[in-house]
């Protein structure tokens, strides 16, 4: 009796170890329309040369990957390439253009692209400073653990980012 007892404790015991280290693949990320809001606050003095301040031109990657995003940032060519807006790699699935005028505040949606798992950013600036003139922030689903053998998936609603544009460069970390 004893035996049956100690072979069932150590079946649920085992059960329930196996189950905590299966954690079930993530799905990606769905589809939304108008998914991602951007709150864009831009300064009076917004991208001032020559003691006047101008205009801005942003622009808002969707990626699969982390890709060579970060790197083309640190070189003025790989700036100008990321400011055309076009797909300089396979990592791209979105990006959209926006203008921003100084002083400007306005709330902008844009789709988000099923399977996104990372958001960059990058802004041209007159006098590009290294590290205020793009982000790349990772954007994945979130999950929890409900008792020892189910996951909880959530899909993120609507993703906020908070984009605030100073006079020399992009402040803060978006979120």
């Amino acid at each position: 009796m004893h035996r049956l007892i100690l072979l069932i404790a150590i079946l649920t015991v085992n059960t329930l170890f196996a189950g905590c280290s299966m954690m079930p693949s993530m799905p990606e990320v769905p589809f939304l329309k108008d998914g991602i809001g951007i709150n864009v606050k831009a300064e009076k003095d917004l991208n001032t040369f020559n003691r006047e301040p101008h205009t801005l031109v942003v622009v808002v990657y969707q990626f699969s990957e982390q890709g060579t995003f970060r790197t083309m940032l640190e070189d003025p060519a790989g700036v100008a390439t990321l400011l055309e807006g076009g797909t300089f790699d396979k990592t791209v699935m979105a990006r959209n253009k926006l203008v921003v005028q100084p002083g400007e505040k306005k709330r902008v949606y844009i789709d988000r692209i099923a399977g996104v798992r990372y958001l960059g950013v990058v802004a041209g600036y007159y006098v590009q400073q290294p590290g205020s003139i793009g982000r790349m922030i990772p954007f994945e689903r979130q999950s929890k653990l409900i008792y020892f053998w189910r996951w909880f998936q959530t899909d993120p609603s609507e993703t906020r980012l908070e984009l605030m544009l100073g006079r020399d460069g992009i402040v803060g970390n978006l979120l």
